[in-house]
């Protein structure tokens, strides 16, 4: 799933409802996150020490990324919002309209006009992430961490 993170265009995910586990690693690699204020985001306990949980301190203050680790505990879209996890929070109803129509559109109005240099923003923004979490990795991690 690290290869969405390592795709040289911009991807943006929406979550509403329950983003659990693989689905919220998965949400967690995207470059852009949209939530509801009520959706749920989280890692169940059981996986918390899986590589789902090498994302959430690279996106979260570390203290919370620790407490949803040991407690299992979600947060809700608007605390991803306010922790900076989460790029926007819309109602449900505005969720999809908001996506597709102002947030795409404004994307990829930004890099056809040249604002946005796709080679300067993989170089500094993905390529700066810590080695440990990068795609390559990541197999060797996950199946490390599941044998006993």
């Amino acid at each position: 799933m690290a290869i969405i993170w390592d795709l040289s265009k911009v991807v943006i995910a929406q979550i509403h409802g329950y983003c659990l586990a693989g689905a919220s690693e998965m949400a967690s690699m995207c470059d852009l996150l949209v939530t509801t204020p009520d959706c749920e985001i989280g890692i169940p306990p059981m996986r918390s020490m899986g590589v789902d949980m090498l994302w959430f301190p690279w996106l979260l203050p570390m203290r919370k990324a620790t407490e949803m680790a040991v407690t299992g505990d979600n947060i809700t879209g608007e605390e991803a919002y306010r922790l900076g996890m989460a790029n926007y929070c819309v109602p449900e109803e505005d969720i999809d309209e908001f996506t597709q129509e102002c947030l795409s559109l404004h994307v990829a109005r930004r890099i056809r006009s040249g604002d946005v240099l796709d080679q300067l923003y993989e170089l500094f923004l993905k390529r700066g992430m810590p080695q440990y979490i990068r795609s390559d990795n990541v197999l060797s991690l996950e199946s490390s961490s599941f044998s006993g």
